[in-house]
């Protein structure tokens, strides 16, 4: 799974995922987690589009969450 977060690190997102029981950082290490983040205002939508893409190609997820 790659999910994509524009608004939470992916320290956050498995911070506040443990809190309600749930270890991602288990997955991370196994290398089945990726995540990215991004602020919204660091690049266009369509750098933002590339960038995702690229990472897409290179990690080939059988998900991806986009997180807006």
């Amino acid at each position: 799974m790659h999910p994509v977060s524009f608004e939470e690190s992916a320290d956050q997102v498995t911070r506040n995922m443990r809190s309600i029981g749930i270890n991602l950082g288990r997955w991370i290490n196994k290398g089945l987690l990726l995540f990215h983040a991004a602020r919204p205002t660091t690049f266009g939508l369509e750098m933002h589009l590339v960038k995702m893409h690229k990472m897409i190609s290179n990690f080939d997820p059988a998900v991806v969450v986009v997180d807006r």
